[in-house]
């Protein structure tokens, strides 16, 4: 399990700095999808659990691919779904929100806890609480600028995460980047239930892209 400083040094380590936020994904493309991306170096999946079958794509997942990737769920908004996540093998739990329960849980669990902030204030409540990441989210309202100042007053050692409105986009990435970001989270860019496999991957290989010439 990656847990705490470990998984620092474990996604300091990681090809590509990216979660793929597959929302929506279906059975059926859950294995050429996951095994497409897994290929390319894109290694942490984030299923959100906004479908009835998101469990079963999650257990799926885990017993493909579960010693090739970290794989959990996001949209997490109980402690209920924290437990469930943990017994069928997922390692990380991903929120829109900061809830202290679901935090608190997660590294109970010793799963790695991502809650969604959106304040300085909500960003250091998430790190007393335990959060390993903080995604800041919507990025489409934290732009570089913002997350540049909010930042400043954060503690310089931690991972930070931008999510909702990132895409293949050189100048947007590196702009967070510049400003102390050292992650993000990929969702309708990549990846959308309307899209083909074929697609995902394409839209995968323009984010591989996108990064490696900014």
């Amino acid at each position: 399990m990656k847990n705490g400083t470990e998984f620092e040094v474990h996604w300091s380590n990681n090809k590509y700095p990216f979660i793929a936020i597959l929302r929506g994904l279906t059975v059926e493309h859950a294995i050429p999808v996951c095994s497409g991306l897994i290929d390319k170096g894109i290694k942490y999946i984030e299923v959100p659990l906004n479908t009835d079958y998101a469990y079963e794509v999650i257990e799926l997942l885990i017993k493909e691919f579960g010693n090739q990737a970290t794989i959990g769920a996001g949209t997490v908004l109980k402690i209920e779904q924290v437990q469930k996540i943990k017994d069928i093998g997922g390692e990380i739990i991903i929120s829109p929100n900061l809830n202290e329960d679901v935090v608190r849980k997660t590294k109970d669990l010793q799963m790695i806890s991502c809650p969604g902030v959106y304040t300085v204030t909500e960003a250091f409540n998430a790190i007393e609480y335990g959060a390993d990441i903080l995604k800041f989210y919507p990025a489409d309202m934290i732009t570089p600028k913002v997350l540049s100042a909010m930042l400043t007053v954060l503690p310089k050692k931690g991972l930070y995460f931008p999510v909702g409105g990132i895409s293949a986009d050189s100048n947007q990435l590196n702009a967070y980047i510049e400003s102390g970001a050292n992650g993000f989270g990929i969702g309708g860019s990549l990846y959308k239930p309307t899209m083909s496999v074929e697609e995902v991957l394409k839209n995968a290989d323009k984010l591989i892209d996108a990064w490696n010439n900014r």
